[in-house]
Formats: structure tokens, sequence, C-alpha cells
């Protein structure tokens, strides 16, 4: 009862968009759509990817597809059985998110337009405490080349904590090497798990962490806010069917003030209603949501 196509991979290591960390193999076997956790094999059977997106004009299945590389899968599910979590490595340094223009080539002394531009370092991170600086390219990690900032990305992710790599940059024209120990990206463990205390059905279905410098540049908020990120939602909680989306800070609940996890979960211990009010800041605004169960 099972179909079956065929197809050749046309590439690898491409990127969508839909998350942080992607290394897609690209094919144009046929992927319909629904089909997203099924199994991309080869020739001779074995499997070599997780079916997950497909490009399509007509939204059916005459379009490119893309899987997930099994080894990055593999590390993934290794991961989640040994610590809980997914474990990824951490650089600490903020990346232009472009391709290097052959411009900027010139300004920051690289031969061709292949490397990863570091726009910022944060403080006490492994980047800073190996010297890296604003305004270096690097250009290779561990004896990789490095294509781009996502190419960075992912081999940073892969890195097991407290692994020493060393770094090839290009710095005012001139090439250096460093050595980092790579850290552990922080909010990892962070995660709140659903709960079935008191209360917290207001907020089953919502995954949420501490806000950290990591988060803060990713999501490009202020020094000033404080409070708690979604960083997951089930569509169908009552906190999506309030409004509240991935990406939103939490500040306050019914006027009192949250400043990291354990402030969300004492409210809602001490919660005798079953609504909230809650102040989220968003795209530099702040707005109100009222969520109940």
């Amino acid at each position: 009862g099972q179909t079956v196509t065929k197809g050749i991979v046309s590439a690898r290591g491409k990127t969508l968009g839909m998350v942080d960390y992607e290394d897609f193999i690209q094919t144009d076997a046929a992927i319909n759509p629904g089909n997203s956790g099924g199994a991309l094999i080869n020739i001779t059977g074995e499997l070599i990817g997780i079916n997950t997106a497909i490009v399509s004009r007509s939204g059916g299945s005459q379009g490119i597809g893309f899987a997930i590389p099994i080894n990055l899968a593999r590390n993934v599910m290794e991961s989640i059985r040994e610590h809980g979590y997914v474990v990824r490595g951490y650089l600490g340094v903020g990346i232009y998110p472009h391709d290097i223009s052959q411009g900027m080539a010139e300004v920051f002394g690289i031969d061709g337009r292949k490397g990863a531009l570091v726009t910022e370092v944060s403080e006490d991170t492994p980047a800073d405490k190996a010297g890296i600086k604003s305004g270096d390219v690097i250009v290779e990690f561990n004896g990789e080349e490095v294509d781009d900032s996502n190419d960075l990305r992912r081999l940073v992710a892969d890195v097991t904590p407290g692994e020493e790599v060393e770094l090839e940059l290009v710095r005012d024209g001139e090439k250096k090497k460093v050595e980092v120990e790579i850290g552990e990206r922080p909010g990892s463990e962070e995660q709140v798990q659903e709960e079935s205390r008191e209360g917290s059905a207001l907020f089953l279905g919502v995954g949420l962490r501490n806000l950290n410098d990591y988060l803060r540049n990713r999501l490009d908020i202020p020094q000033d806010i404080r409070g708690v990120v979604v960083v997951e939602i089930s569509s169908d909680s009552p906190a999506a069917q309030s409004g509240l989306k991935e990406g939103d800070v939490i500040v306050e609940i019914n006027r009192r003030k949250v400043e990291n996890v354990d402030d969300l979960r004492n409210i809602l211990d001490n919660m005798e209603q079953k609504i909230a009010v809650v102040r989220i800041f968003r795209n530099d605004h702040f707005y109100y949501l009222e969520i109940e169960e």
C-alpha cells in the first residue's frame, strides 16, 4: 500500500529560511505535501534523509523536495536521549546574514566572496575569550571551508561543547588562526516542559525560555526589556488561539512582572482565576492578550 518515487540528489547544504539550523538535501524526487517525516532512501535502501519540505508552484508534487540529512537527524535524536534537549555548540558572535558582496570582500580584504562576516561579539563568550572581533571574516572552521553565515552556524552547532577547534579568519586583509573552546548554546536546557500543576493549563503547548544574550541578538530585543520568550507554541493551545506567537516576550501576567521562568511559574501557581491578561513585547511594541482555558 506504499507509494515509491525516484529522482536524483540535485544539491546539498541548501537553506530555506525555515529554522535556524538548516542543511537540506535537495532532490527532484516527487515529495507530496503531507509526508514530512517520511524516509528518503538511496538506491540500495539506506536511509539518507527525512523528507521535510517542497517548493512547488502548483502545490502538488511537481517541484523540488528537501530532506534533513540523516546524520543531522541522528545527532538530534541522540542528544535528546542523553540530555532531554538538543545540545548545540555556541561561539557567541553575530554574523552578517547575507552573502558577502564583491565590494565588501574588497573592503575586508578577502579573496573571493566566501566566509562569514562577524558583526558583533558578545561579552564573555568563547569568541570573546579567543580574541575574535567584529569585522573579522571567518573562512575556515576546524579544517572545513566556511562558505557563508549558515555554513558557520551549522558547523558550530555540530561541535560538542567543551571541544577546542581552530578557526582561520581574515582581519584587515591578513589571515590569522585562533583556537576556540566551543561553549553550549545558552537557553537549550531552560525550555519549560508542559506541566499539570494548577493554573498552567493556560500555557499548555507553550515552550518558554529565559531571555538571554543569544535570544536578544537573534530576535533583536532591546537590552531594557525583561521577560520570558515564547520559543514554541502549539496552534491548538489556548495561548495560540488568543494570539500569542513564537518570538513574543512575556513581560507581565495579570499586572505582575515576569522577568524569568520562575516568576511565570509562581504567578501561575497562585492564580485563582482561569484567565490571564498577558502583556507582551512584539516588534518594538507592547500588546495585551487575554488567555482563557
